[in-house]
């Protein structure tokens, strides 16, 4: 596929010789919108060489039919798909600038069709804006060792955002289950090495994520009882005080159920005492779903993996903000913002006001309580409580504050007498001088 080829750069904007046919030459047009196929490299990459090589936007063919399309489309020797495929960042596309679309097979075969017969094209390309409101869901997709992975658990960010946050959003996590279907491991035998260790129920789901410390290895069937293990907690004390027992037993095993522990039952009981989370109830909830061991389907397990397929995850943390995807990177500073963006601007919560401009964002917003009262360390960022307890509200620090369109013209015309008063004393001057000499 030419658009996966690594020689198109930013400086060159090579672009591969057209065929005999004239296939693959670009427009001489100033802007246009560049279609190509599905497939060979990622979204990303495609995206990135259509910028290079001057496209203003990008329409991606998918190469796959929808189950659902029937009859109406024709896949080579593929099938069908049964979702659409969701196009994601995978965390390199920061310097990508270009809108970028996909288009089912069944409407981009007509286009190829018309487009191979000379017949001009005319696409139009639009998007909503986020959605504003004076509450915010967020869903987060994550794995049980992303902190041993040398990575900073995103659970402890998004739970320090969670408390500050308090009532004004709320926060569901899942974790990320992979089918055992796509290996073969559910119809391979018990003693199989390679499925035995990282799936359970009989190769139904696994976890291609080992985790590797320095005198081991936890193997996928390992983590996919922790993960387990999380979705239990979620569904018995998710609902109560924003789910803080969750992010308490989380942070508790993140921090010392490393290593050998990780799988260690006296840590794993000991990180849910201190969460206040009862360990009977837990285990009945990993039982009564379907256990690990048997060869049957585990219900939540099982609901968890389907719903990820339908969503096409194509990164290990993701992120969705009222149900759309977060493209920026995962740190405090470009994650409050985006859902700080999501709120009218009555309904700002007190994190958005004070941390959202700070310089340690992160610092601020383990410092802000969720429950409308506390303020970050060192006093009130761009807000102050006057005498009747009312905050007084002014979001954006002066050193980032547009100038007013009256100080704009008021310092331009001091500017310009000021310059001008200097002329004539400089004019005066220079006329004595001369008269002197």
């Amino acid at each position: 596929d030419p658009m996966c080829d690594r020689s198109i750069n930013r400086d060159a904007r090579i672009w591969p010789s057209p065929d005999d046919d004239g296939h693959g030459s670009l427009p001489t047009r100033t802007s246009f919108i560049l279609m190509v196929d599905r497939g060979g490299c990622s979204f990303v990459r495609k995206v990135r060489n259509a910028q290079y090589s001057g496209a203003s936007a990008v329409l991606i063919a998918d190469n796959i039919c929808q189950c659902s399309s029937g009859s109406s489309c024709f896949s080579d020797d593929v099938g069908c798909e049964e979702h659409e495929p969701e196009m994601g960042d995978d965390g390199s596309g920061g310097d990508v600038g270009i809108p970028s679309f996909m288009m089912l097979k069944e409407d981009a075969d007509q286009w190829k069709r018309l487009l191979t017969e000379d017949f001009p094209v005319r696409a139009k390309m639009s998007w909503s804006a986020p959605d504003i409101h004076d509450h915010v869901d967020v869903e987060f997709w994550t794995i049980p060792t992303l902190g041993g992975m040398g990575n900073v658990p995103p659970e402890l960010l998004l739970g320090s955002l969670a408390n500050a946050l308090g009532e004004s959003a709320t926060f569901t996590p899942h974790m990320s289950v992979t089918s055992g279907t796509k290996f073969l491991c559910d119809r391979a035998s018990d003693s199989d090495p390679e499925c035995s260790t990282m799936c359970t129920n009989h190769g139904r789901y696994c976890s291609l994520e080992a985790y590797y410390y320095e005198n081991g290895v936890i193997q996928g069937a390992s983590i996919m009882a922790e993960t387990l293990r999380r979705l239990c907690i979620w569904r018995n004390y998710g609902s109560v005080d924003n789910g803080f027992r969750w992010w308490k037993y989380v942070n508790e095993f993140t921090t010392t159920c490393t290593g050998e522990s990780f799988k260690d039952d006296d840590c794993i009981t000991g990180a849910m005492e201190i969460a206040g989370v009862d360990g009977r109830a837990i285990d009945e909830c990993m039982s009564h779903s379907g256990g690990l061991d048997a060869n049957i389907e585990n219900t939540i397990l099982q609901a968890e993996m389907e719903l990820a397929e339908r969503k096409s995850l194509v990164a290990i943390p993701s992120l969705y903000v009222n149900k759309r995807m977060f493209q920026g990177r995962f740190n405090a500073e470009e994650i409050l913002g985006d859902i700080c963006s999501r709120f009218t601007a009555e309904s700002l919560p007190r994190v958005c006001i004070y941390c959202r401009y700070r310089t340690n964002v992160e610092q601020c917003i383990n410092e802000v309580d969720g429950d409308g009262g506390g303020n970050p360390k060192g006093g009130d960022a761009y807000g102050y409580a006057d005498d009747d307890g009312v905050l007084i509200v002014d979001p954006i620090p002066a050193s980032q504050k547009p100038i007013s369109h009256t100080t704009f013209f008021v310092s331009v015309i001091a500017l310009i007498g000021t310059l001008g008063a200097a002329g004539v004393v400089y004019h005066q001057r220079t006329r004595r001088n001369m008269q002197t000499q």
